[in-house]
């Protein structure tokens, strides 16, 4: 059993709250409106969810401080309008690495951010999952079976298992079977900030990947096959990477077909986006990454637009400049030994206390592929 407190007691908080309370655990519900606790509290029913009773256990308050205190678990459930506000307000209540799993839905309008980056932002000592649907809160509330999916750069297996714990809880209830596949896991990324600003350096010296008006027009092109939306979806991962200072950005590169700008130095605390186990391999090795221009900007990951612009020009010089500042950051580890020694003891500093820990199971690793648990 785990405390938990579900800061919200909107339609998808109430449904959650439920559902956890029916899983055994001991959960406290919080509004900041004083009218709607009452309600709750007299009715032990949610207006938008009149099926579901909510269980005399569940914990009602008004006290943001008595929500969060001692809790194992916060689930943030509050309207997306309002989870800055929110977290600006639980922030003296807030304890070193605690675990907040965001149910919250959709982008900051003035900033872009998504909720997850909002809560690491004005709660950094904390560990934010973020958990989305597809699902109904009726559903939930019901526990009629749904699906979730969960994601976080920390405790991924601890979301994961908070996850499976809830869909058992409504298999249960609704008397149905669940069967959980674990498909993959990464680690989280350890950065080393020295080696990041050393690439950068060598990047801004050797300049962006150089293009031809060949290149534009065939990039131009390909652009017109793109499907609606691949320019704003480029600036939602731009602001997802970057934070406040895509909106600097976005204006620099909005209407190209080919992206010519070396974007300012950014500690981001996060992996950037690709198909690969960098994140793995920044547990045992000082790590950078370097991204440069080899496709038309916006080409869709995966797709046969991208698949065709695999042998083109712009592909190759693309590859050769991030090879040249690979190459250029490795012969100065290799003769300045003042930064080799910068990058171990970050990298020692980073790693102190911490070891590897495989986030794959031993069921998968046994059979790598179909892990049907």
């Amino acid at each position: 059993m785990e405390r938990i407190g579900v800061i919200g007691s909107g339609t998808w908080g109430t449904a959650i709250a439920i559902l956890l309370s029916h899983n055994g655990h001991e959960v406290t519900l919080w509004s900041a409106i004083p009218s709607e606790i009452e309600e709750l509290e007299k009715t032990r029913r949610h207006p938008n969810l009149p099926e579901a009773e909510i269980p005399k256990e569940i914990q009602m308050t008004v006290d943001l401080k008595e929500a969060m205190e001692d809790k194992d678990l916060l689930v943030m459930a509050v309207p997306s309008v309002f989870v800055r506000e929110t977290a600006k307000k639980m922030k003296p209540f807030c304890k070193d690495s605690q675990r907040i799993v965001d149910v919250a839905k959709g982008i900051e309008e003035k900033t872009l951010d998504t909720m997850s980056m909002i809560l690491k932002e004005e709660l950094p000592m904390a560990e934010v999952a973020v958990l989305s649907g597809p699902s109904h809160a009726e559903e939930v509330s019901r526990g009629l079976p749904t699906t979730c999916v969960a994601g976080s750069h920390k405790k991924a297996v601890a979301a994961a298992q908070w996850v499976e714990e809830i869909a058992r809880g409504a298999a249960m209830m609704s008397r149905t079977r669940v069967e959980v596949l674990y498909e993959g896991g990464l680690s989280e990324l350890v950065p080393n900030r020295t080696l990041e600003r050393i690439a950068y350096e060598k990047f801004l010296k050797v300049g962006p990947t150089p293009y031809t008006q060949e290149d534009v027009e065939f990039c131009t092109k390909i652009h017109e096959t793109f499907p609606a939306g691949a320019e704003e979806s480029t600036f939602s991962n731009l602001s997802y990477l970057y934070g406040k200072t895509a909106q600097e950005l976005i204006p620099q590169i909005r209407g190209k077909v080919i992206n010519d700008v070396i974007y300012p130095y950014t500690e981001i605390p996060h992996a950037k986006y690709g198909s690969t186990d960098v994140c793995d391999v920044s547990w045992f090795t000082p790590t950078v990454q370097v991204t440069t221009a080899c496709y038309a900007k916006d080409t869709p990951g995966h797709s046969w637009q991208q698949v065709s612009q695999g042998k083109r020009p712009l592909c190759y010089n693309g590859m050769m400049t991030a090879a040249k500042i690979m190459a250029l950051t490795g012969a100065q580890l290799l003769t300045d030994s003042q930064a080799l020694s910068k990058m171990r003891a970050e990298f020692r500093a980073a790693m102190e206390g911490r070891s590897y820990e495989c986030p794959l199971t031993e069921e998968m690793l046994r059979n790598p592929g179909g892990n049907k648990l």
